[in-house]
């Protein structure tokens, strides 16, 4: 079972791993974003390697709003420098000592197999739903430190899982694909599949 944290010692887990020019960047996008009204989420990798106790976080964000004003008065703020993909509703901030990936939370459609996605402003739940495995679809509020896990990414294995991934063969937790991401294993898919391809057997669960 991944291990269980309450929200406030993942918060505290979080400020005590990033370095002080992250964790000074990531309060300003917090303050940016809740004087504009918009939600913002710790998301994926990023809370899969707290819940795992890794020390190296990076920092990816999920907004609920339009990134690129978002990105670009960070940027200002901070002295960094805003890249925005307006087509995908992604943007990073980049500065002296920090590094930020913001993205709107979307979903996404794919016009024929292997084609870049059209995206569409979708609610944070949704973003979650068309992750890869219920182990990256877990969000952290970042202004209210609540932990948001509607697929139960952080229940226990119910059948051994033998993957050669260092991290997932120590903690023996069952990865569970969404069914949203199901498609998307057919479509184009190395990357997600790395684990399965490096490992001797694997057990799925199909939500």
């Amino acid at each position: 079972m991944v291990e269980d944290v309450t929200a406030a010692q993942l918060v505290e887990r979080l400020e005590s791993h990033l370095a002080p020019a992250s964790l000074a960047a990531l309060r300003a996008c917090e303050r940016l974003c809740r004087g504009r009204g918009a939600s913002l989420y710790l998301v994926g990798g990023a809370v899969r390697d707290l819940l795992l106790g890794r020390e190296t976080i990076d920092l990816d964000l999920a907004v609920e709003a339009d990134v690129a004003p978002i990105a670009q008065a960070l940027a200002a703020q901070t002295e960094g420098r805003a890249v925005v993909h307006q087509r995908f509703g992604t943007a990073s901030v980049r500065g002296a000592g920090f590094r930020l990936d913001l993205a709107r939370t979307r979903r996404e459609s794919y016009a024929q197999p292997g084609a870049l996605p059209s995206v569409a402003l979708a609610t944070i739940v949704e973003d979650m739903a068309r992750r890869d495995f219920t182990i990256n679809a877990i969000a952290v509020d970042a202004l209210t430190g609540v932990i948001l896990d509607p697929f139960d990414g952080r229940e226990g294995p119910q059948r051994v899982v033998d993957f050669q991934h260092a991290s997932a063969k120590a903690l023996g937790f069952l990865v569970r694909a969404l069914a949203a991401a199901l498609e998307r294993f057919l479509e184009s898919h190395a990357h997600r599949l790395q684990p399965l391809l490096q490992s001797g057997r694997s057990y799925w669960e199909i939500w």
